[in-house]
């Protein structure tokens, strides 16, 4: 597939503004990708040369980010993942396995806690309840989250208060817990960069202690995003694990 010429923008209004995607109509498994924070559709453009051309792959730009809206609201994983519900009931795509990087597995993995979809896939997924403590515990979480928005926002024309809304908000409510962990019943892939300085392959494991119905698969020479570092590695590992679910040919 080619980002810049085998997809079609499409809009969809919600309750919260209008979201915009990107779509490749295929006769093959529906396939939607999540970004992570601050992100685009954009961050997809090389993991996708590498996905069979009939796979139908929609790309997302989350509420606040990219060509979609940005209202002034508190931008919580929980707005994030009813706004996602409401697209995909309009655009009829409940069926599609889901896959997030980051800040996207967060939403993909809360939204799998609460509605069934047909497959997750998470990569270097941020969330873990886990993972605030250990910064907790650090005492580095405020320098932290003020170098993250102070980079976000010189990067893909990112707003600012949307940025910091979704840094500084309360995450308490959205962090994924093991018993929120413990409601996903779908089958699902769990990726990650062995050499993830963002969020350490360990937490791979935290996500499959927690998910009954799930493996990892570890991208070698990779960071925290497998999707374009080890883009091909990584599309070999999403096609086989929808396969394993479709009965649909290998890559």
């Amino acid at each position: 597939m080619d980002y810049a010429k085998d997809f079609a923008e499409q809009y969809v209004n919600t309750s919260m503004g209008r979201l915009h995607s990107l779509r490749h109509i295929g006769s093959g498994p529906k396939l939607l990708l999540i970004h992570g924070l601050g992100g685009t559709t954009k961050v997809w453009s090389r993991f996708v040369e590498f996905m069979p051309n009939w796979y139908d792959v929609t790309l997302l730009d989350l509420l606040g980010h990219g060509a979609s809206d940005a209202p002034r609201i508190e931008y919580t994983v929980k707005v994030q993942v009813d706004v996602l519900k409401e697209f995909l009931k309009a655009t009829r795509y409940g069926d599609a396995c889901i896959m997030g990087h980051s800040y996207g597995g967060w939403v993909a993995a809360y939204y799998a806690s609460l509605y069934n979809i047909k497959a997750l896939i998470l990569e270097d997924a941020a969330g873990l309840e886990e993972q605030f403590d250990e910064m907790l515990d650090n005492n580095g979480i405020e320098a932290q989250r003020e170098e993250l928005i102070k980079r976000l926002i010189m990067t893909d024309d990112n707003k600012e208060y949307v940025m910091r809304s979704i840094a500084e908000s309360n995450v308490k409510n959205d962090q994924l817990t093991g018993e929120t962990l413990a409601r996903i019943n779908t089958p699902t892939l769990i990726i990650w960069g062995a050499e993830d300085n963002v969020i350490d392959r360990r937490f791979a494991k935290v996500f499959a202690d927690g998910i009954s119905n799930s493996q990892v698969k570890i991208i070698e020479g990779s960071g925290h995003t497998p999707h374009f570092a080890g883009a091909e590695d990584t599309a070999r590992e999403v096609v086989a694990f929808i396969g394993s679910i479709e009965g649909s040919a290998k890559l």
